[in-house]
Parts: C-alpha cells; sequence; structure tokens
C-alpha cells in the first residue's frame, strides 16, 4: 500500500512537471522505477562517455552518516559499503544537510559516484518532444576526492569539467541546446586525473527547460 501511494505521488510530480515544461533532476528523483515514471530520467552508468548506457536494476534505501537515503547501483547497496556501492546515483532524503567525514551532501540533493575501476556514475535527461533547451547544471565536490564531471547529448560531449575536492563547483549552462524527441543529455562524473574513487561524491543539480516547442529544422546541430 505505501509503495502504490508512493508510485501515485510520483506520477503527480511527473504530471505537474510536464505541465510547465521544466525538469528538475532532484525534484523528480524516482526511487520506484528506473527509468522514471514519465521516462525523463534515468540512472545508470558507462565504462566509456561514448559507450552504452547501463541502467542501474538495483535500488538502495539506507541510512548513512545518520541520513535517510535512497537511490539505484549495480550492486542494490548504498553509500555506506565501500567499493561494494559504486557507481551510483543517491538521493538526500533525510530533510538536512549530510555532514560527515569526507562527505558534505546539501539537503534533498542528488549526488553520484564513480566505479572503482573508473565506471562513469551517470544521470540521463530524454527529451519527450522538439524543441531548443535552457539545460543549467551545477557540480559541486560533495567529498574529498578529484573528479571528472561531463555533459553528452546523444554520446557526443559537449562539455567537460574537473573537481579538486570539496566544495569546488563546475557549471554548465546552454539555452540553445536542441532536442528532438527521444534525444539524450547525460549528466556524468568519472574518477578524475588521480584515476582514484575514493573520496569522489560529486552533487548534482540539474534543470531543463524548453524555449521554443514545435517544428524545428530537420537539420541536428
Amino acid at each position: 500500500m505505501k509503495t502504490q501511494l508512493m508510485i501515485c505521488i510520483a506520477l503527480l510530480v511527473a504530471i505537474a512537471a510536464a505541465a510547465t515544461g521544466a525538469a528538475t533532476v532532484a525534484q523528480e528523483f524516482s526511487e520506484q522505477r528506473n527509468p522514471s515514471i514519465d521516462g525523463r530520467w534515468a540512472y545508470g552508468w558507462k565504462r566509456q562517455l561514448n559507450g552504452d548506457f547501463q541502467a542501474f536494476t538495483r535500488a538502495f534505501a539506507v541510512s548513512w552518516w545518520n541520513a535517510s537515503v535512497t537511490g539505484w547501483s549495480m550492486s542494490g547497496e548504498g553509500p555506506q559499503h565501500g567499493s561494494h556501492c559504486c557507481p551510483y546515483v543517491g538521493r538526500n532524503r533525510s530533510g538536512r544537510q549530510i555532514l560527515g567525514t569526507g562527505a558534505r551532501v546539501g539537503k534533498d540533493d542528488v549526488w553520484f559516484h564513480p566505479g572503482a575501476s573508473g565506471e562513469f556514475a551517470v544521470v540521463r535527461f530524454t527529451c519527450h518532444s522538439p524543441g531548443r533547451q535552457k539545460v543549467v547544471a551545477k557540480f559541486y565536490g560533495a567529498g574529498d576526492g578529484q573528479t571528472d564531471v561531463h555533459v553528452s547529448k546523444n554520446n557526443t560531449e559537449i562539455w567537460s569539467g574537473a573537481i579538486g575536492g570539496m566544495g569546488q563547483i563546475r557549471e554548465y549552462q546552454n539555452a540553445g541546446v536542441e532536442c528532438y524527441a527521444s534525444d539524450v543529455i547525460d549528466f556524468a562524473v568519472g574518477f578524475g586525473a588521480d584515476r582514484v574513487y575514493y573520496g569522489d561524491i560529486t552533487g548534482l543539480a540539474v534543470t531543463v527547460e524548453p524555449i521554443t516547442e514545435g517544428a524545428m529544422d530537420p537539420r541536428r546541430q
């Protein structure tokens, strides 16, 4: 019964977001289904940035630093289980900031972590209608490690940055990302130039908002 109620709530949130056109990764985070009910968000991993996207199939709900967190991973383990956890995508459900040794995650934030063997953790957005999209993404160091962060469209990288540790922020903004229905925009994190995955907790805030809708030039940009 509780699960059915949560699914209904998630569906109502998705419908409300679709009505405004704006999509936000935290507000629409899906705990029950991957991809999400409306199909706009998916959580997974890649071995290479231009490689195949593999959606996580196992959800987790755990206590981490005395905070309630949920998410998706390969193993179904959460961030409290070391190398068994990663890669993963998580959401802070505690209603407060998470503060721990080598960890600082904002209230209600989504964050992700690459894998021990260099796997990229990926949050994927799927466009549902053609038009120009305003994409705003903020990546921040929520752990002590170094990471590389990326934005790709249809497996072609359009932006990248590096994070050197906790508190560092890298932002991507583009009001001219043109999408066709079923185009995908990926937000990814890797284990950085040091090639060490320890402490690579990386916060993610994303908003995708249509600027124009309707028919587009058939040439892709």
